[in-house]
C-alpha cells in the first residue's frame, strides 16, 4: 500500500495562509519534514487502533505495522503490514481445560501446551494460530489515510505558519 501527496497539493494549503514569505525550497523542505512526521502519526495511531479493536497486545503490532518514507523524493509513503497469523501463546498464559486450551477468552481446540508454554495442535507439530489478516487488513486500509492526511494538513499548515509567519 502506498500513500501520496504532491508538492502542489502541499503548497495549494499555503495559499490559504496570509502572509508566508518563503522560497519554494523552504516550502519543499517544510514539505519533507511534515511527510515524515504524518509518517509517524499514521503508524502509531494506526497500530494503536488495531491493537485496541482487535484485542492485540500492541507490542506483537509494532513490530508487524511500519509505515516509512520512499527514497525517491516523490511525496509517497509506503506501508508494510506483516499482519499475518499470530500464535496463541503470544496473546497471553494459555490454559489447558480438556482436551482443548484457552488463552485470553481464545479456544484452541484439540490442541496442547508444550514444556516451553508455546501452544500446539494434536497430531500435527504446528503452532495453534489467531487469524487476524482480513480484519485486521481492513481497518489498515480505512484508517491509513485518513490519520495520515489529517496529521499532514495539520502539520504542514502549523510549521509553515510558525517557519514563515503566516495568519
Amino acid at each position: 500500500m502506498s500513500i501520496s501527496i504532491s508538492k502542489a497539493e502541499a503548497f495549494a494549503l499555503t495559499d490559504a495562509i496570509d502572509g508566508i514569505k518563503a522560497s519554494e525550497k523552504e516550502l519543499a523542505n517544510a514539505y519533507h519534514q511534515s511527510m515524515g512526521r504524518a509518517a509517524n502519526y499514521a503508524s502509531k495511531r494506526v497500530t494503536r487502533e488495531i491493537a485496541s479493536r482487535l484485542d492485540i497486545p500492541l507490542k506483537l503490532l509494532r513490530k508487524r505495522l511500519l509505515v516509512f518514507k520512499k527514497a525517491d523524493h516523490k511525496g509517497a509513503c509506503k506501508v508494510w503490514a506483516g499482519l499475518n497469523d499470530l500464535p496463541l501463546d503470544a496473546l497471553g498464559r494459555p490454559k489447558r481445560s480438556g482436551a482443548d486450551v484457552m488463552v485470553k477468552g481464545i479456544t484452541a481446540s484439540n490442541a496442547y501446551i508444550t514444556k516451553a508454554g508455546r501452544v500446539r495442535l494434536r497430531g500435527t507439530s504446528e503452532l495453534a494460530v489467531l487469524s487476524i489478516d482480513e480484519s485486521a487488513e481492513d481497518l489498515l486500509q480505512k484508517l491509513l489515510p485518513y490519520y495520515f492526511y489529517y496529521y499532514f494538513e495539520k502539520e504542514f499548515t502549523q510549521l509553515v505558519k510558525f517557519k514563515f509567519g503566516g495568519n
